[in-house]
């Protein structure tokens, strides 16, 4: 084929084997002969098959000698396959004639024509083409991927600044309204509204936040949920702490006095980013009253996030000291991990002794997240005000690999955890593959040690699914549970994440986007942060399934779960 004169390769286009037809556009690009267009040309209007004429528009792109009256005439091919590559060359043209064309495809019959619509509106800064946006997402709001494409349109083009961003995204839920989106509410409407209103949030501009309350009055309380819930998810990933933002402020406190009690918890949720000094006063009364719902005392709890911390402090301190109910104890644990006072670590480990199990567990966590509250952590287990038996080992490892070196070398002293010989222990425990081992023993001990990471819990799953390992032998099962950072599978790697404000979280990159980073941990709910408050991101050599599992299981018990895991499909039974 290579000899073949250029003329010739158009009709191998046509060919009704794929090899002959990317052959020869390939050709017909490297040798960039433009004889050839006006034949090309005839193939985009008149070839036989839908792949004969794609493999013509690209030719035809190749050689530069696309044009927007071309395009405009393929965006009506019979075939959806070929509107939708058009779409998709027509986003290098920004042209309004072309953006009208553009538009006139909200209503044609194929979903994947529509949803490339969708993305490639945004290449289109035309009012027509915000409001076909809005109308398809009044069409197609059930469907995440077409709210993703509608709203990355919306955001488009990507060197905008923050502020000019969140501006679009008020912009275009002004056109919703003009679409009559907000007639009806359904779930799918309900998560668009919620994913710009969190949007408008992230971006934290205080203009944006203004005109975005606007929106909000009239609305029915399910829309003002939404975008309640939705700015707050913003404006925490943002860790946007007292903003002073007096219109915001206004509508907050209307809507703390909603009828609907949804509205009214949405509005305090998005009101603890707020400075709302009347709030503060009303929720210091209220988290003392000891006559007051535990409801309502703990949604005063939670506010108090959003106070100063000399203010919160004593507050917290009485509770500490008068209450018994775990329940508010935890919301204020909750409330002093959103604090960056150095204070907090001193508050909660001079009341480490009246905490309940749960609750210290919790201020554990809370300690240890914060790069500059962890020297007071250790300190104290040092002293003997926190005792060593609240550091499990998922709590150890976190101390033992510190992003700090010289904090992973006293975490290693105060807890006489000198570097592991796991060749050694392997060798000890040699003897446990010749013990019989019983299954219906292993399945308790294998839930309560192994489950809460290999099987699914709430719809998440930490470490890989053990559903194929029966065929192991008993040898490489004890090697994967003594040794688990031997052999790490990439897709479970562990990662440290250090964040601006001093934080430090750890676990499996669940989901990554250009602006955001997903973590999931194994004793906490997936965290969200953005790229922009991230100081370093490190992977660990040590497995997010720690060492020393032996400690909590003897020889007997390992013998067990070994039997328990070559017995069957750890998935499959479980779910039976």
């Amino acid at each position: 084929m290579s000899k073949a004169v250029t003329s010739d390769l158009v009709p191998l286009l046509a060919h009704r084997n794929g090899w002959w037809r990317l052959t020869a556009q390939r050709l017909l690009l490297e040798r960039q002969d433009t004889s050839v267009v006006p034949a090309l040309r005839k193939m985009v209007l008149e070839g036989d098959s839908p792949q004969a004429r794609l493999h013509a528009l690209y030719a035809l792109e190749g050689l530069s000698s696309l044009d927007e009256s071309l395009l405009e005439k393929v965006l009506a091919d019979t075939h959806p396959g070929v509107r939708e590559h058009a779409l998709q060359l027509a986003e290098t043209y920004l042209s309004r004639r072309l953006a009208s064309r553009l538009t006139a495809l909200v209503a044609d019959p194929s979903p994947r024509v529509r949803f490339q619509l969708a993305l490639s509106l945004g290449a289109f800064p035309e009012d027509a083409s915000w409001k076909a946006l809005a109308t398809l997402a009044s069409q197609h709001a059930q469907d995440p991927w077409f709210r993703t494409a509608i709203l990355t349109s919306v955001g488009q083009p990507p060197t905008l600044s923050a502020r000019d961003q969140a501006a679009q995204l008020i912009r275009f839920a002004h056109f919703l309204g003009e679409q009559k989106f907000f007639d009806a509410f359904d779930e799918g409407k309900g998560k668009l509204l919620q994913q710009l209103a969190a949007g408008v949030g992230v971006r934290n501009d205080a203009d944006a936040v203004t005109q975005f309350f606007a929106l909000l009055p009239g609305r029915a309380a399910p829309w003002q949920v939404a975008a309640l819930s939705g700015l707050a998810r913003g404006l925490t990933l943002a860790r946007a702490q007292r903003l002073k933002i007096p219109a915001a402020e206004h509508q907050l406190t209307r809507l703390l006095s909603s009828p609907s009690e949804d509205v009214q918890a949405a509005a305090r949720a998005a009101a603890r980013r707020f400075e709302m000094r009347g709030l503060i006063s009303i929720s210091i009364r209220q988290a003392l009253d000891a006559g007051l719902a535990g409801i309502k005392r703990k949604q005063a709890i939670q506010f108090l996030a959003s106070a100063p911390f000399s203010e919160a402090q004593p507050v917290f301190q009485q509770l500490f000291q008068s209450t018994t109910d775990q329940e508010l104890l935890q919301a204020v644990v909750s409330s002093l991990d959103s604090m960056d006072d150095p204070g907090v670590a001193a508050l909660l480990i001079s009341n480490w002794k009246i905490l309940g199990p749960a609750v210290r567990g919790q201020a554990a966590d809370v300690l240890l997240n914060h790069r500059q509250r962890i020297p007071a952590f250790l300190q104290a287990i040092e002293r003997g005000q926190i005792e060593h038996d609240v550091l499990d080992l998922p709590r150890r490892q976190k101390l033992l690999q510190n992003p700090d070196p010289q904090i992973a070398d006293r975490s290693r002293r105060i807890l006489a955890e000198p570097p592991t010989d796991r060749a050694r222990i392997m060798a000890d425990y040699h003897s446990v593959v010749d013990l019989p081992g019983d299954a219906a023993r292993g399945r308790p001990i294998f839930e309560k040690n192994c489950g809460p990471c290999h099987l699914p819990q709430k719809g998440r799953r930490i470490g890989p699914d053990l559903s194929g390992v029966s065929s192991q032998t008993k040898q490489q099962l004890l090697q994967n549970i003594l040794d688990p950072s031997r052999e790490i599978q990439p897709r479970f790697t562990n990662y440290i994440v250090t964040t601006r404000d001093g934080r430090i979280l750890d676990g499996l990159i669940v989901s990554e986007s250009p602006g955001t980073i997903t973590l999931r941990s194994s004793n906490a709910e997936d965290e969200t942060i953005l790229r922009r408050n991230v100081v370093e991101i490190r992977t660990s050599r040590v497995s997010l399934m720690p060492d020393g599992l032996e400690k909590d299981m003897n020889r007997q018990d390992l013998a067990d779960v070994i039997a328990f895991l070559q017995g069957r499909n750890v998935h499959g039974d479980h779910e039976r």
